[in-house]
């Protein structure tokens, strides 16, 4: 399969209100909080789903640790979200499971 051009945060937006029509206020907040992150990460860029590698998530991770301040179990929360969007957007073939930057040997 070749690039997938779906945008990661009008995908993740789907993803977010489904949590809040299931009453999963909690999940929806933090979900909503990551983004957030990751849309000043990107400085508002749009970013496609298939862009997220092991390589981008490092530079977040580092990103999140020096600019943000965040601890390593707040950044475990980060990547866990991510990783359950990357993995929604798996299930719905909208992402090949080969671009799973989670699932890549390093």
């Amino acid at each position: 399969m070749g690039r997938t051009s779906q945008s990661f945060f009008t995908f993740a937006e789907r993803v977010i209100q489904d949590k809040k029509l299931n009453g999963a206020v909690g999940t929806y907040n933090n979900f909503r909080g990551t983004i957030a992150k990751i849309k000043r990460y990107t400085k508002d860029r749009d970013l496609i789903l298939d862009e997220i590698t092991v390589h981008w998530l490092k530079n977040y991770e580092m990103y999140l640790r020096s600019e943000c301040q965040n601890k390593t179990n707040t950044i475990h929360k980060e990547l866990k979200i991510i990783r359950r969007i990357i993995n929604e957007a798996i299930s719905e073939e909208i992402l090949p499971y080969e671009k799973n930057p989670f699932c890549a040997t390093n």
